[in-house]
């Protein structure tokens, strides 16, 4: 990797973290900062959500009705440049109460960014939630297995 590229790297997981700090205070204007303004955002439920007026009308409601005991964690899982200027960013969320503790029960989220670097920081041009159904990745998995054998 070059030295560039860690660069990019260490810019991208401040800006998951940034995120996830957004979240956790209940931040909306700190969380609409991250996204250009014609972003596309798609919540975990399949709703489009197109351009910043929207998506801070949404994220809004949805962070002021967030339980007060519910949180989440992120981690990066795979970055993926595809170019100098643009990054896929696969992240891992988890449910979690205020000591970081799992919520049981509560599915991961996995979550794809498009980040487009805006001068020196990186920004949020697309998103994608989804809940992470092991038992159907697992189901699926040993499908694609036995079609292969």
């Amino acid at each position: 990797m070059t030295k560039d590229r860690a660069t990019d790297l260490a810019a991208i997981r401040r800006f998951v973290q940034v995120v996830e700090n957004a979240q956790w205070q209940r931040n909306a204007d700190a969380f609409l900062a991250l996204f250009v303004p014609d972003a596309v955002w798609t919540n975990p439920v399949g709703r489009r959500l197109t351009g910043l007026e929207e998506i801070a009308r949404f994220t809004r409601q949805g962070l002021a009705a967030s339980p007060p005991d519910v949180f989440a964690t992120y981690s990066v899982e795979h970055v993926t440049f595809l170019g100098d200027d643009a990054a896929a960013v696969n992240i891992r969320s988890r449910a979690v109460r205020a000591d970081r503790s799992p919520i049981a029960g509560e599915p991961d989220g996995a979550k794809l960014y498009v980040l487009v670097r805006h001068k020196k920081d990186w920004l949020l041009a697309a998103g994608h939630n989804t809940f992470v159904m092991e038992i159907a990745i697992e189901a699926q998995r040993r499908e694609l297995e036995s079609a292969d054998a």
